[in-house]
């Protein structure tokens, strides 16, 4: 009993001793080694946190910052250059009220604004007069690869830019263009036309009293006029009747 006891208590620590050294390589071989971590790769924050480096081109100047983008009605406009746009909707910045007035005088640019129509305009504050200032046309001193440097810009709601050709100011507005072309022209027309009727109705009338009086001219000198003779034959008869007066009167006693 005794030599079993022993034998048992023998066995046991060399079957742990066994068990521990089987088992190390095995977790060993499941451990991931530190080479086989995939680095940590940077979030979407981390992507944006630094923004690229623009490189101005040459002859190009840097925009100014934008102040206040919206998206307005149109509501009116005046010779100044201001147009007041009622704010629908505020994309950066903020506005007092609802309504806002846009300085568009340096490219002369409200022209192209229909009013009643929504737009996206893009400002800046004006460091001179303080306005808020827009424009729908590049500049024209400034180069072609120089407006992706400038986002104050005004466009279509949808953001697609707004048709500046040389035509399209004047669209909407062909009728009062025609309206002020015809009535000036059908004025001057009429005014021409009363005196070339009033110029023939003059001749007519002159060439009538002419002939009036010519004709009653004529009809005076084709009259006949009496012989000169005549009175020379009436005194003779005269004188005759009286010389048989005198001789029939002794022969009658």
């Amino acid at each position: 009993m005794r030599r079993a006891v022993g034998l048992a208590a023998w066995v046991a620590p060399v079957a742990l001793a066994l068990g521990l050294v089987t088992a190390a390589p095995a977790g060993a071989q499941n451990a991931p080694s530190p080479t086989d971590v995939p680095p940590a790769q940077p979030g979407p924050a981390d992507a944006t946190s630094v923004p690229p480096a623009t490189t101005i081109p040459e002859g190009c100047t840097a925009g100014l910052p934008v102040a206040l983008r919206f998206i307005g009605t149109a509501e009116s406009g005046n010779d100044a250059g201001l147009v007041r746009f009622a704010v629908t909707e505020v994309r950066d910045g903020s506005v007092q009220g609802t309504e806002v007035d846009i300085d568009y005088s340096a490219n002369n640019d409200a022209r192209f604004l229909k009013a009643g129509k929504s737009y996206l305009v893009a400002t800046a504050s004006d460091p001179e007069s303080n306005r808020l200032i827009s424009k729908v046309r590049q500049p024209r001193e400034e180069p072609a690869i120089c407006a992706p440097l400038d986002p104050v810009y005004t466009r279509h709601a949808d953001g697609s830019p707004i048709d500046t050709s040389l035509l399209a100011g004047m669209r909407g507005r062909w009728g009062e263009v025609a309206t002020a072309f015809l009535i000036p022209a059908a004025a001057i027309f009429a005014v021409l036309l009363g005196l070339v009727i009033l110029k023939h109705t003059l001749l007519v009338t002159g060439r009538g009293v002419g002939w009036g009086i010519r004709r009653a001219r004529d009809r005076r000198q084709s009259k006949p006029s009496p012989p000169a003779h005549r009175p020379r034959r009436a005194a003779v008869l005269r004188r005759g009747s009286r010389t048989r007066t005198h001789t029939e009167s002794p022969a009658a006693r």
